[in-house]
This record gives C-alpha cells, structure tokens and sequence, in this order.
C-alpha cells in the first residue's frame, strides 16, 4: 500500500515539475518583441510616441524592460527614457480577484515606483532624489530657466462621484534656478532652498494647500484653489502669494522683479499678492 501512495505521489510530483518546465520554457519563450510593438502602437493611438527596448521575463508573472523612451505626448516633444522597467503583480492580491501591479524603475536619475488597480481605478506614484536639472531637460519650455535640486515625494488617484481625486505631496531639496532667460528676465543662479508642495484635487477643483520654499536667497509661499477646465484657458483660480528675500543683496540680482513687486509691499516688508479670476484675464491685486 505504502509503494503505490510512494509511486503515485512520485507520478504527480513528476508531472508537476514537467508542467512547471513547459510552462517556464512558454514564459522565457514568449513573442516579447511583438508585445512591445502592440504596446507602442496602444501608446501611439493615445497620442504617446514611444519606443520600448529590451523587453522580457522579469521575476515571477513579471515583465522587464531596458529602456523605455518616450519623444512625443501629444504632439509635444519630450526627451523622457525611464531604465530598467519592471512591471509584476503583488502576489498577494491575486487572491482577491482583484490583482494590484506595480512598474518600477529610474528615472532622471533617480527611483519610481507604480501601484495601480485596474478594477478600483486608484493608483499611486513614489518617486525618490529626481534630478530637477535632468528632469528640466527633458522639456523645451519658453520661458523655464534651467533648474537643479532633487524632488522626492508621492501621488495619489482614485475614482470617485466627482471624478478623480487626488494628492500630490512633493519635497524639494537644494534647489537652484538660472541662469537663463525667464520669460522677458535675464535670471542669474539663484538658491531658493528647500520646499514642499502639498496639493489635493476632487474632480476639477484643485486646493494648493500648501507651496513653501524656504531657507534660499529668495522665499515663496503660496496658497489658494483653483476650478481647471479642459481648456486650460478657461480655468479659475484664486491664489495667495507671499514673496520674501533674505537680503538685500537678493534684491539686487534681480532688481526688475522687486521694481514690480514694489506696489505690492507690506509693512512687514513682505511682498503680498492676489491672483484671482480667468488664467486669461489673470491680474495681481494688493492683498
């Protein structure tokens, strides 16, 4: 009795380990080349032209790739390459019916990290030491001087009654910007610090909790909600800046800046400004 359970259970591990085999050899195997072609395409139809290197097996149920580099959203060029690219399920929420995947890699220097649930439509991003001066690079816009310092922080999304809510909590470090031109401003290299941004968003409504640099030659604060419309031109907001420098040699690298912020001086001798109405009509007023 003992030699045929001996026997079948060797007959049963046999075929188990065969099938395990069979079904590596299908995994490693895989058309990966056509999949990264069909994701490209997918890509392109959303109005994303990308480009996916290396793709392949990586890790348990997961895929992996080199490099993915994207050079167009929306008919803007980018210069964005994310580096090795792993993309799994959490093992642990197979179970539930309802699988969490995770994308994780590096990016401008620095990590990212992806949780999305397809069935609940709620994602969250995590990214560490983003490399602001890599990240600038990455986008030609009129008007942005060149910046550096480091961006750590998280972004949350989910799918409500009103649309999406989210959060986005940033921190800066050692940040600088210039020089360049900003705007119709010849800027020189300045310290702004540190910073942390906090902004949460239920549909189309946006509250800036929270925006601070502090600690540079120069120091922000800024504070308001806004209603964003499709047509970014039609978007509302009713924000409150305060300006701050350290000294008056601050003052002096940028003498044009605090020649317009004068009328706006407080007795404190901070600089207080309204923004309030229509982006396209947006006026500063005295607070």
């Amino acid at each position: 009795m003992k030699s045929r359970r001996a026997k079948f259970i060797k007959i049963i591990a046999l075929a188990a380990l065969g099938a395990s085999v069979f079904i590596f050899s299908l995994y490693r195997q895989f058309p990966y080349e056509r999949i990264s072609r069909m994701v490209e395409d997918r890509l392109s139809t959303e109005g994303v032209k990308a480009r996916i290197v290396g793709l392949g097996p990586g890790g348990i149920l997961g895929l992996y790739a080199e490099r993915v580099e994207i050079t167009e959203v929306n008919k803007f060029p980018v210069k964005v390459t994310l580096r090795e690219l792993t993309a799994r399920p959490i093992l642990t929420t197979l179970l539930s019916g309802e699988p969490t995947f995770t994308v994780d890699g590096s990016i401008f220097g620095g990590a990212l990290e992806v949780k999305a649930n397809p069935y609940s439509k709620a994602g969250e991003v995590t990214f560490r030491d983003i490399q602001l001066s890599r990240a600038s690079g990455a986008v030609e816009l009129e008007g942005v001087p060149p910046m550096a310092g480091s961006a750590s922080g998280r972004a949350t999304v989910k799918e409500s009654a009103n649309g999406l809510d989210g959060e986005l909590l940033v921190d800066l470090s050692a940040l600088n910007v210039g020089p360049g031109k900003a705007f119709i401003l010849d800027l020189p290299s300045m310290d702004l610090g540190t910073g942390r941004i906090r902004v949460k968003s239920s549909g189309r409504r946006v509250e800036i909790e929270n925006c601070d640099l502090t600690g540079g030659e120069i120091e922000l604060n800024l504070q308001g909600n806004g209603n964003v419309n499709r047509i970014l031109s039609r978007s509302v907001v009713d924000l409150d800046l305060t300006v701050n420098s350290s000294n008056s040699a601050a003052e002096r690298k940028v003498p044009l800046v605090f020649a317009m912020l004068s009328q706006f001086k407080l007795p404190d001798g901070s600089y207080g400004i309204q923004l309030k109405g229509p982006l396209t009509s947006l006026r500063p007023r005295s607070r």
